[in-house]
């Protein structure tokens, strides 16, 4: 895929870099394997989530190059496909993995 680092290869091999690689690298083995002329990884991930965030930016730091790599909050991608359709799925998809004042509630009351 010739996008990372050379010296950051152990770090990519130990926790909690280690699965944001290897799913990285199954998708590049797929557009390889495949002969597609592009594609690329995306890390999906709640915007409030502060570990994925930190894993991310270090992830980041050990590619020469972000052509193959995206990370995008569940929150954006959400929004965006509001703007292009008002189904009433978008919305059922956004109360049950993103109301997070849901998951409050439900902790509190038990």
């Amino acid at each position: 895929m010739d996008c990372f680092k050379q010296p950051a290869i152990e770090q990519l091999r130990r926790q909690p870099l280690q699965q944001i690689w290897r799913d990285h690298l199954l998708a590049g083995i797929h557009r390889i394997a495949n002969h597609f002329d592009e594609g690329f990884f995306v890390f999906l991930y709640p915007e409030r989530n502060v570990h994925c965030s930190e894993a991310i930016r270090r992830y980041s730091d050990c590619l020469t190059t972000d052509q193959t790599f995206a990370s995008w909050t569940l929150e954006s991608v959400a929004r965006a496909i509001k703007r292009h359709t008002d189904d009433e799925w978008i919305d059922l998809l956004i109360d049950r993995y993103l109301n997070f004042e849901k998951i409050s509630s439900y902790a509190q009351q038990n």
